[in-house]
């Protein structure tokens, strides 16, 4: 994805600055801190928007056993479930934010938290942004021990999950350390094992002047704008970068955006360049216009998938469990009833079918195989 999104803080309205700025900008990506959650209501539905409740994570504290992890993590995903459900256009959410995983021993306990909660969100139809680490850590050995605990605790193989990483840059040390690390790091070390990662999202990303905290304090006003404009570029495969922060709290007023023009027209620029597909690659799995359409109607026809942003014809025709290249953030989980021969997940920009059959192994239909399980099932 080649856009920007953003990190909004606490208790942000929707008045006309806020609502001025988020037009502009248009971030495909939006998350949002305890009190701002109504601003997922301003913002299009291709839009991957995730709330972050700080105040009912107050006060946690990690159990000392894996069992006991995984039943923290449902109870503390049903507080949320239960405290937002008038938010019905949070499609993620996040609990635990930078956890310290310093040996095998925390990793796997932080994972079975994060099995935990998964389960609660999948089965309410919602995204889980697991992990949300801090920026040039974890090592790839605790991340591996991280998810083969998730797996051996969750049963759904990362289904509905998408790991958060924290991917600024401080200026001094090269990418593969800090927003590169996931790809770089991380994945050859799951490969190893034939762990797919799952995707990943920016839940903050940003410059750091790698001096403390001081965020942007000290450098020049084009510092900023520039890294930006670099870092889609930098990280193609992650799903979505949310800039930290816009209309923070006092003890984070070096880092906010708001009043900032140079930064905000930047976004602005950047994701209305973004906003244009570029040409599918040689090989894509690449629709006929009229069928396109018929499979994206088809998703507005069930009111538990959320909608594309707009109709697309690169609309995929292969099972991708992480996500289809053209497709870009995944809105849903995968879809289907018991007497539908496929499964269905939708992405802002399209939506992905699937043989029931199919759909772990990713592989690809034809267009004459679409038609077929069309004309099976939808009446």
């Amino acid at each position: 994805m080649s856009d920007i999104g953003l990190h909004i803080g606490p208790n942000v309205e929707p008045n006309d600055a806020v609502v001025t700025d988020l037009c502009r900008m248009n971030p495909p990506t939006l998350l949002m801190l305890d009190g701002s959650y109504r601003l997922a209501d301003y913002v299009p539905n291709s839009c991957l928007t995730i709330g972050r409740s700080m105040e009912l994570m107050r006060g946690f504290v990690l159990p000392d056993t894996e069992a006991a992890c995984v039943d923290a993590g449902r109870a503390q995903a049903q507080r949320v479930v239960s405290a937002y459900r008038m938010y019905p256009k949070v499609r993620a959410w996040m609990l635990i934010n930078e956890p310290t995983m310093d040996s095998v021993d925390e990793a796997r306990r932080f994972a079975a938290f994060d099995a935990g909660a998964s389960y609660v969100f999948d089965g309410e139809g919602k995204l889980y942004i697991a992990g949300n680490w801090a920026m040039g850590t974890p090592e790839p050995e605790i991340i591996v021990a991280y998810a083969l605990a998730f797996l051996e605790w969750d049963s759904h193989d990362f289904g509905g999950v998408v790991w958060g990483y924290h991917g600024y840059t401080n200026g001094r040390y090269a990418a593969k350390w800090l927003e590169r690390r996931p790809w770089e790091l991380w994945q050859p070390a799951l490969a190893a094992l034939d762990i797919t990662m799952p995707p990943i999202v920016f839940t903050e990303c940003g410059y750091d002047n790698g001096v403390g905290y001081r965020g942007r304090q000290g450098v020049t006003a084009s510092c900023c704008p520039d890294y930006l404009r670099q870092l889609p570029a930098l990280t193609p495969e992650a799903i979505g970068r949310c800039v930290f922060g816009y209309r923070m709290t006092a003890d984070w007023a070096t880092w906010d955006l708001a009043g900032d023009e140079t930064v905000i027209a930047a976004i602005a620029e950047i994701n209305a360049a973004a906003a244009t597909p570029p040409p599918p690659p040689n090989g894509g799995d690449i629709m006929p216009t009229d069928l396109a359409h018929e499979i994206w109607d088809m998703a507005f026809r069930w009111p538990e998938l959320p909608k594309p942003g707009g109709y697309n014809p690169n609309t995929a025709i292969g099972a991708y469990r992480e996500g289809h290249p053209m497709l870009g953030m995944p809105l849903s989980n995968e879809y289907t009833r018991d007497t539908w021969p496929v499964v269905m997940m939708t992405f802002a920009g399209g939506v992905v079918l699937s043989r029931r059959s199919d759909w772990k192994t990713a592989a690809a239909m034809t267009e004459g195989d679409v038609r077929t399980l069309l004309a099976s099932f939808l009446v």
